[in-house]
């Protein structure tokens, strides 16, 4: 699977728009991981939807893109050649979803504050790759539109 900038924006945005919430775990601590399970819900990250499932281990998890691309153990996977040539922009991307789906204390249970914070992030990054936005009012409703 060969990888745009374009088509990561795109999957990682129409991915998390329909999943609506961010990957977390029940049994787990605080964060978000590339595959999480609530309540017997499977979730994924914004980078943890660009990883096939056979290419998906545990032991990535609490690693950023960075990390993943250092360790030997991973070094095979076919994603991680992928990884290794878009690795600035999956790390802005991973940034803004980490930062914007972590509620602040007056956002608790308000998803679309955070949506609406994480959509604003993800037109800054189009912006600065250059990247068509338009998924983004494709995905969205009208109030969480710039």
């Amino acid at each position: 699977m060969k990888l745009t900038k374009q088509g990561i924006f795109d999957v990682v945005l129409t991915h998390l728009f329909d999943q609506g919430e961010p990957s977390t775990a029940t049994d787990a601590p605080a964060g978000c991981f590339y595959r999480g399970n609530v309540q017997g819900r499977p979730l994924m990250c914004a980078v943890g939807a660009l990883i096939p499932d056979d290419q998906y281990l545990p032991e990535m998890e609490m690693n950023s893109v960075e990390q993943l691309l250092g360790v030997n153990k991973f070094a095979h996977l076919p994603i991680m050649t992928e990884f290794s040539r878009h690795t600035e922009l999956l790390r802005m991307i991973q940034e803004a979803h980490d930062d914007c789906f972590l509620p602040m204390e007056h956002e608790r249970g308000d998803n679309r504050a955070m949506m609406g914070r994480w959509l604003h992030q993800m037109r800054v990054i189009a912006g600065e790759y250059r990247l068509n936005p338009s998924i983004i009012d494709a995905l969205c409703i009208p109030d969480l539109r710039d």
